[in-house]
C-alpha cells in the first residue's frame, strides 16, 4: 500500500514494475499517482539507467532491491515480518548493501509501520533538501550530506552526496566528517 506517499509534497513516485501484473497496476488506478517508467524497459540494463536517475528507490524484496543495492543507488526495502534470513531479523540496514534501508513489518498484512517510517523519513529528506537548495551553491547539499553521515545515516547521506555530485560534477568537496 503506497498510497501514504502518494501526499507528500515534492516527491514524485516512478513505477519500475514490468510484469504479467502491469494490466491491473494501470487499471487500479495507481497510475494517477505513478509515472510508469518501466513498461517499455527491454531489460534490467534499461531499469538500471532509471534507478541512477532517481533519489531513491522504495521496493519490496525484488530483483530491484538487489539491482539498486548491487549499483549503490540509495534503495528502502519493505519487508514482510517473515521476511527470509538474508535480511538479517532485527536489522535496519544491509551487509550487503551499504546504500539499503530495511523497513520491516511489526503485524502480518500491515503495512502501515513500514509506510510510516517511510513517510517519516521522506519527510525529513525533503525537509532537508528545501534547506539545501535554499543555501547559496554546493555548501547546503555538503551540509546536508554531512550531517546525515555524522548521525550514520549512510543511506540519507549518499542521497545528498549524489546530488551534489550531479548538480556540480567538476566541484571537489572534501569533507572531514
Amino acid at each position: 500500500d503506497l498510497m501514504p506517499l502518494c501526499g507528500l509534497d515534492g516527491v514524485q513516485l516512478f513505477s519500475l514494475y514490468k510484469g504479467p501484473l502491469l494490466a491491473d497496476y494501470l487499471s487500479d488506478g495507481s497510475a494517477a499517482f505513478m509515472v510508469d517508467v518501466a513498461s517499455d524497459d527491454r531489460d534490467l540494463a534499461d531499469c538500471a539507467a532509471t534507478m541512477q536517475a532517481m533519489d531513491l528507490v522504495i521496493t519490496s524484496d525484488t530483483a530491484i532491491a538487489h539491482l539498486a543495492g548491487a549499483m549503490g543507488v540509495p534503495v528502502w526495502v519493505v519487508l514482510a515480518v517473515g521476511a527470509d534470513s538474508r535480511w538479517h531479523a532485527g536489522r535496519t540496514d544491509s551487509p550487503w548493501y551499504p546504500s539499503m534501508r530495511l523497513l520491516r513489518q511489526e503485524l502480518a498484512d500491515d503495512w502501515s509501520a513500514p509506510m510510516t517510517a517511510a513517510v517519516r523519513r521522506i519527510d525529513t529528506l525533503t525537509r532537508s533538501i528545501e534547506l539545501a537548495r535554499s543555501a547559496a551553491g554546493d555548501s547546503g547539499l555538503t551540509a546536508a550530506a554531512a550531517h546525515f553521515h555524522k548521525q550514520g545515516d549512510a543511506v540519507e547521506a549518499s542521497l545528498f552526496y549524489q546530488r551534489l555530485l550531479r548538480a556540480f560534477p567538476d566541484h571537489v568537496v572534501l569533507a572531514q566528517v
